[in-house]
């Protein structure tokens, strides 16, 4: 046999073998898929009243994190859709992380009632100036300007919005290549 069989048969098999691995990986991660939507799974009686109206409030707090839109429903369920939950769970996390507290919710209603609290918790999000503040400011730099010296502005207050923008001493100097450094 020559070098170049041997080779382009190791190179065959090396082949197969990625692919085999490859199928493997494939039918790992559906099968995880498979499981977090099992998790995700909550069954209730829901009418289409009332997912509609939880679907127009969620879409209301998706435009603030960029998110697409949440797809209307056509009749009412009986169990809801994982994604639903999932963005669900998404904004009341961002809710807490925000320590927006009095708007937290149970992210597995099973009745219309429950629906309609969420609904009305969701819409309150999205007019909070708050909680679009804290979606929109980049997480992690603050302490690294404040600690430059760099002027930053903060926000305060739910409906009235204070803005006070922080800024070095005039007697203090500033390095230019501080300043410019901690911006990146």
């Amino acid at each position: 046999m020559r070098p170049e069989d041997m080779t382009n048969e190791m190179d065959q098999a090396a082949l197969q073998d990625t692919a085999m691995m490859e199928q493997q990986m494939m039918e790992e991660a559906q099968r995880l898929d498979m499981e977090e939507d099992a998790e995700m799974t909550v069954e209730g009686e829901y009418s289409e009243m009332a997912l509609n109206k939880v679907v127009d409030a969620l879409n209301q707090v998706l435009k603030i994190f960029r998110a697409p839109e949440f797809p209307r429903f056509e009749s009412g369920a009986d169990v809801l859709p994982p994604e639903l939950v999932r963005s669900f769970e998404m904004v009341n996390k961002a809710a807490g992380d925000a320590m927006i507290e009095d708007k937290l919710f149970d992210t597995r209603p099973t009745t219309d009632r429950e629906l309609k609290e969420i609904a009305g918790k969701l819409s309150a999000l999205a007019m909070d100036k708050a909680f679009k503040s804290f979606l929109n400011k980049p997480q992690g730099e603050g302490m690294i300007q404040e600690d430059m010296g760099v002027p930053t502005t903060e926000m305060s207050g739910g409906d009235t919005n204070v803005q006070r923008t922080n800024q070095p001493p005039a007697n203090q100097e500033v390095d230019v290549n501080t300043l410019f450094a901690s911006r990146m």
